[in-house]
């Protein structure tokens, strides 16, 4: 009797159907990639975590892109104040830390690392927020042809 208990379980068993392959070569990625890449200027806003093995910080983030060339990210803790402002524009990085003090750079990710200990890859965030893999090394698609997953590697570190 259990042995064919068993082979009936097992003949009931289903499996989710496939959709159509979400290939990053597939011509419907191409064309959300191509209608993506043209995007430039936008607004979001979230939650963010950054976790290595010498900082764990939490944190709210706004991100307004006004040009190809300019944006800015506002870092605010979990309470609501500032803990970092970052103006960029073409060759001109300012951050305004949680004391209010100015810093003046041309290199933002640089900048944002040797005040705050983070190593933030911004120009591939940047291409993240909107749905596009950057320099990921492996991402997937959901069945809409969005970007659902990624990994990215930099530094030891893993996004």
């Amino acid at each position: 009797l259990i042995p064919l208990a068993s082979l009936v379980l097992a003949a009931c068993t289903t499996t989710k159907p496939t959709g159509p392959a979400t290939s990053p070569t597939s011509p419907q990625w191409r064309a959300h990639e191509q209608a993506v890449q043209q995007l430039s200027t936008y607004q979001t806003r979230g939650s963010f975590a950054y976790l290595s093995d010498q900082k764990k910080v939490y944190a709210r983030f706004f991100w307004q892109q006004f040009s190809p060339e300019r944006y800015r990210l506002l870092l605010t803790n979990p309470l609501g104040s500032t803990e970092m402002d970052l103006n960029v524009q073409k060759n001109v990085v300012q951050l305004t830390d949680n004391q209010g003090k100015r810093y003046v750079s041309d290199n933002p990710e640089e900048m944002i690392r040797k005040l705050t200990g983070m190593a933030i890859p911004l120009n591939n965030l940047r291409q993240w927020m909107v749905g596009l893999p950057g320099e990921a090394s492996d991402f997937a698609l959901d069945d809409q042809y969005r970007l659902s997953k990624l990994t990215y590697q930099q530094g030891g570190q893993t996004w």
